[in-house]
């Protein structure tokens, strides 16, 4: 058997991208604030928990999912990038998190890592398209991750996603075009608050509303699967 060799894509995209860093909660909000406001030429913004718009600057805000206790404790600091693009920004956001660590920043079980990936180019079929390979791939993904991951509401399998909104496995013996998969895995309810349809791995809400509305705003593919991280 003959092996090729590994061959290595240099990072060139300039597809728009944002990371949003749950944490617990071992630094207040405006600890966190400061923590940016030394190291970014990004401004930077408090609230209490809102969505992050098309904005050039870090949003600092509550949430209530990655406190220590989840739910059922204090509230967790969630940490949304600007909007970026290219590896530099990349870099970038890295460092940032690294001296969030160095700060006393903290992860705990609770807490996500979460990645909006602009799609204003992408049809359906292209979106079909990548839901073909995500499903294809979600079995192995999964044994990489910790089961604070895989046994986790807020970031279930696209593969237990069935059209009625429930959740069962779909029929993999199928013969799917990548418009019918889309539109047998896309969300029902667009709402952008308490939504189920949300608290999936890779997340369609936003490109779908964004479809039913004809607009661009917001028109992202989000990847929840990973486990927090700085």
């Amino acid at each position: 058997m003959v092996y090729s060799a590994v061959k290595y894509k240099k990072f060139d995209s300039q597809r728009r991208f944002g990371v949003e860093l749950e944490t617990g909660n071992t630094l207040t909000k405006a600890k966190v604030r400061n923590v940016i406001k030394a190291i970014s030429d990004h401004s930077s913004y408090v609230t209490k928990y809102q969505l992050s718009g098309e904005s050039e600057s870090w949003h600092v805000k509550d949430d209530a999912t990655c406190g220590p206790l989840g739910r059922n404790g204090p509230k967790g600091v969630e940490i949304a990038s600007f909007v970026a693009r290219g590896i530099a920004d990349l870099q970038h956001i890295g460092e940032v998190a690294q001296e969030l660590y160095r700060a006393g920043c903290r992860v705990n079980d609770n807490c996500g890592l979460h990645v909006h990936a602009e799609a204003k180019d992408l049809s359906l079929y292209n979106v079909g398209v990548i839901l073909a390979h995500w499903i294809k791939i979600e079995p192995v993904l999964a044994m990489s991750l910790p089961l604070s991951r895989n046994a986790n509401v807020y970031c279930r399998r696209m593969l237990d996603k069935r059209p009625d909104g429930g959740w069962q496995r779909i029929n993999m013996e199928m013969d799917w075009k990548p418009t019918d998969l889309y539109h047998s895995l896309k969300p029902t309810n667009l709402s952008y608050y308490e939504n189920d349809d949300r608290r999936v791995n890779l997340n369609l809400v936003n490109y779908t509303r964004a479809m039913v509305y004809e607009t661009n705003h917001r028109k992202t593919l989000e990847l929840r699967w990973p486990e927090g991280t700085l």
